[in-house]
């Protein structure tokens, strides 16, 4: 799947009409529906049913467009995020995180972060424990340890232990 067939695809799925969407991408309509055809035929479902008049989307459809338009939108904001970094308009650092940090504070320290430092780029690499250790050793990570730390307690989980019921007196 190439990004071209993307932004066919959401344009299709906004005009609900090949020769109108054709006409927005700048392209004739015969090859703007070979490149539908070749996506469904990869994806292996129907987005478009063309029985239908107007076009109307499948739910498969549906649910592609929505995507489709989130990672149009996401590599806009991407392109532009670029630009700005290469043109020391706007700072970028990556944090690597374990996922189960974001059901606690991660995300509140995130947000409070790009509120408070808005011209910075964050970006969020998922990784598991042992995937940070391998991206440390290889160099693709590094800690900043450099930084003054300034440590508090975000949260506590109080710990009860208790042996088994066999075991109890």
């Amino acid at each position: 799947m190439e990004l071209h067939h993307l932004r066919y695809f959401a344009m299709v799925a906004r005009e609900l009409n090949f020769s109108r969407a054709a006409e927005q991408l700048h392209i004739a309509q015969p090859p703007l529906s070979r490149q539908i055809r070749q996506l469904e035929d990869e994806i292996g479902a129907e987005l478009i049913d063309r029985s239908a008049r107007p076009l109307r989307l499948t739910p498969a459809g549906q649910f592609f467009q929505a995507q489709a338009v989130q990672m149009l939108e996401r590599l806009t904001e991407v392109r532009t995020a670029t630009k700005r970094i290469a043109f020391n308009q706007r700072v970028w650092f990556s944090i690597g995180f374990v996922p189960s940090t974001l059901y606690g504070v991660l995300p509140d320290v995130i947000r409070q972060f790009r509120s408070a430092h808005p011209a910075v780029e964050v970006g969020l690499s998922e990784l598991t424990t042992v995937q940070q250790i391998e991206a440390l050793k290889a160099g693709r990570s590094r800690p900043r340890l450099n930084w003054p730390l300034r440590m508090r307690c975000s949260s506590s989980t109080p710990a009860i232990a208790s042996p088994p019921r066999d075991r109890r007196p």
